[in-house]
């Protein structure tokens, strides 16, 4: 899942470091410009805004986010505390507006809160295939019914796959799906992670294969005796 963090306040930091740990892409943005920007370019699930210094412009924002994107949630934080300014930032379209956070716990439980408010989009409906189950809301993933926990980037690649299965996901898309829009890309990274990926699916006995296709990118498809076979 792809979050968008916007802002330059401290909390920033700290954020970017659990949800990367919890598996997601973070995509950071410290000036308005930017943030407006990756709006354009990327699709995101959440938006977290941090940045109390842009007051008034968080409002065009977060009406520019509901227009465009009306299934992503959006987070504020911020460090002051007017009431007006929380009824504006609701109506304007934010899901929750937390106020001096000093929980860092509160904090990922609201965000978790809003995540799980959101409608289900045909992209989060629990996929099958081989012996492996992947529930792509939660990230959790498990092989003939015992879980099985991946590396953050190995399972952003999974992901990936697993809401296309069957079918060819390119390597542009790839690679958008497991690196950060200010992440340096090494020219073999994504092959090398997804090298890796096939050989833990094999050795768990996943029943799935990823298949290269010359010049596009890779399909995830479910093994049969002498090959692959898709259902697509």
């Amino acid at each position: 899942m792809r979050v968008l963090l916007a802002g330059e306040d401290a909390s920033a930091f700290i954020i970017s470091n659990a949800l990367i740990r919890d598996g997601y892409v973070v995509d950071e943005a410290d000036t308005l410009d930017l943030t407006t920007e990756a709006v354009y370019l990327h699709e995101y699930r959440l938006v977290i805004l941090t940045s109390s210094e842009w007051r008034t412009d968080r409002l065009d924002l977060l009406r520019l986010l509901n227009g465009r994107s009306p299934g992503t949630g959006v987070v504020v934080i911020a460090a002051n505390d007017e009431s007006a300014s929380r009824t504006e930032l609701l109506d304007a379209g934010a899901d929750d507006c937390i106020w001096n956070p000093r929980d860092e716990a509160e904090v990922f439980a609201r965000i978790r809160a809003v995540l799980r408010r959101l409608p289900r989009t045909g992209h989060e409906q629990s996929v099958k295939v081989g012996a492996v189950s992947y529930r792509p809301a939660t990230h959790e993933l498990s092989i003939a019914g015992l879980p099985f926990v991946l590396p953050r980037r190995e399972l952003a690649i999974f992901d990936a796959l697993a809401r296309r299965a069957n079918r060819v996901v390119p390597h542009g898309r790839l690679e958008q799906a497991v690196y950060g829009i200010d992440d340096e890309i090494e020219s073999n990274a994504l092959i090398s992670n997804i090298s890796r990926l096939r050989q833990r699916l094999s050795k768990a006995g996943a029943g799935v294969s990823i298949r290269p296709v010359r010049g596009v990118g890779y399909s995830l498809e479910v093994m049969v005796c002498g090959g692959t076979h898709g259902n697509a």
